[in-house]
């Protein structure tokens, strides 16, 4: 640990004059960065023209939204072997009420979803780049062109939700380490109620984020209030984020006691 610690100790300096030195104006960076998003959103929307066959998984998660559109909450989860988190039935639905078709509605979410995933790097960039810039945008260009980020927008599936969800997780977590700010950890902790809703193996992230405070705790005693501080933070946002989506999206008590046990089954038996 102590030698990896040195190497870190050498490298972050050189790693700093690098940012510093591919940094750009506040209207080139806005200029960029609007480029960018864009960018992105052509190049998953283009992806959704080319691919015009449903997959296997796409078609059950339309039939569920095309359930939830016409009979509500209860019309897709009364089936207990139901195992989709609602997330994405909830949105790809709520756009189908504009009048669009299931499809695209769910198209549209993949796509929004891809666009989004993008903007947490630029920031997570200038994080770890002492606020440069050129470091935040060329994070950015790298989440906006990579393959198979593109690939996800054309699926109707939670992997894109997933994983631009995960993206604001760990800003929010960036956040807090770099700046010591501990309310970051409260934006992480609403995000993860999100990937909850989304992913039953989210439910990992409750278990993990106060292993790592108390490795803190254990490498600097004196970190003990901070590190409380920020876990209630974090399950504070978590369960004001879980009670919030529970009344918009209507989901009863009662669900969440199956969709607890269903989290248990996939660590059982890794068949959901």
């Amino acid at each position: 640990m102590y030698r990896l610690t040195k190497i870190f100790d050498w490298l972050k300096p050189k790693l700093e004059r690098i940012g510093v030195g591919f940094n750009f104006s506040f209207k080139k960076t806005a200029i960029l960065f609007a480029i960018l998003i864009i960018l992105s959103g052509a190049l998953r929307w283009i992806r959704v023209i080319e691919v015009q066959l449903l997959e296997r998984d796409e078609i059950v998660y339309v039939e569920a939204a095309e359930r939830w559109l016409s009979g509500g909450f209860s019309a897709v989860y009364s089936d207990e072997s139901m195992t989709v988190p609602p997330l994405l039935l909830f949105l790809t639905q709520s756009i189908a009420r504009t009048g669009l078709d299931v499809i695209t509605s769910g198209k549209i979410v993949a796509v929004v979803a891809g666009v989004l995933f993008v903007i947490p790097f630029f920031f997570i960039g200038r994080l770890l780049w002492r606020n440069s810039n050129g470091a935040g945008l060329l994070l950015m260009t790298l989440a906006a062109t990579h393959p198979y980020a593109i690939r996800m927008a054309a699926l109707i599936e939670r992997d894109g939700i997933y994983v631009m969800l995960l993206a604001y997780f760990f800003w929010g977590i960036i956040y807090a380490e770099v700046r010591e700010r501990s309310w970051g950890w409260g934006a992480s902790g609403l995000t993860a109620a999100l990937m909850v809703l989304n992913r039953q193996e989210s439910f990992e992230l409750l278990l993990i984020m106060p292993c790592y405070l108390v490795l803190q705790v254990w490498y600097d005693r004196s970190f003990w209030r901070t590190a409380v501080l920020r876990l209630l933070f974090f399950l504070g946002g978590f369960f004001a984020m879980l009670a919030l989506a529970s009344v918009v999206m209507g989901i009863p008590s009662g669900y969440w006691r199956n969709h607890f046990r269903k989290f248990i089954v996939f660590f059982e038996h890794r068949n959901i």
